[in-house]
């Protein structure tokens, strides 16, 4: 039988592989989700993640780093980035990367932990 799924083990590990980091987001989606806490400055806000793509890209980043533009939101892991299209913030209702963005400014040092 399936393992039992307790909070500790859907949280994402981002230094784990872009496979692996893909294939938890996705097998866990929609219920009970995958999630992570996102430092950002002096804040840290927990998130759900329901749906992402994955780039196969090298990239000097620190894992976890987060780099957004004004429609993606993209989390740079072992050989390559997340790109995460929906997700919900602690307190937020679920939406799409897009809308997030315009109420929602990361920082420069935002990071996923």
């Amino acid at each position: 039988s399936a393992p039992k799924l307790f909070p500790e083990n859907c949280k994402i590990d981002w230094n784990e592989n872009i496979d692996v980091i893909y294939n938890k987001i996705r097998g866990l989606n929609p219920f009970p989700s995958a999630w992570t806490f996102i430092k950002n400055d002096d804040e840290e806000i927990s998130a759900k993640i329901y749906e992402v793509k994955k780039e196969n890209e090298s990239h000097n980043y620190p894992f976890g780093k987060i780099i957004t533009s004004k429609k993606e939101i993209k989390v740079a892991v072992k050989k390559g980035y997340i790109n995460i299209m929906t997700l919900k913030l602690s307190g937020k209702k679920k939406m799409d990367a897009q809308n997030l963005l315009n109420g929602f400014n990361f920082s420069k040092s935002a990071k996923m932990v």
